[in-house]
């Protein structure tokens, strides 16, 4: 089983270690000071539409089957 995953951003690399069950996702790798915690958006608008507008900064907005949205915003760093 992998134990860490390698996410490359444009002014760096980050090394993520740690994983949590999302249900209807099943295991997810996630960083704590990171957008993309949860899911890759490749992955989520396999199953979901989903929106984001950077201007608004609203997050990513998965919009789910049964009319629920699921919304996932930026967290400020510690």
């Amino acid at each position: 089983m992998q134990k860490s995953l390698i996410l490359h951003f444009n002014a760096h690399d980050t090394i993520v270690t740690k994983k949590r069950d999302l249900n209807g996702h099943g295991t997810v790798w996630y960083h704590p000071a990171r957008i993309a915690n949860n899911q890759s958006s490749y992955n989520v608008q396999k199953k979901h539409n989903a929106t984001y507008h950077s201007q608004l900064r609203t997050g990513f907005i998965v919009h789910k089957a049964d009319n629920n949205n699921h919304v996932f915003t930026q967290k400020e760093a510690h």
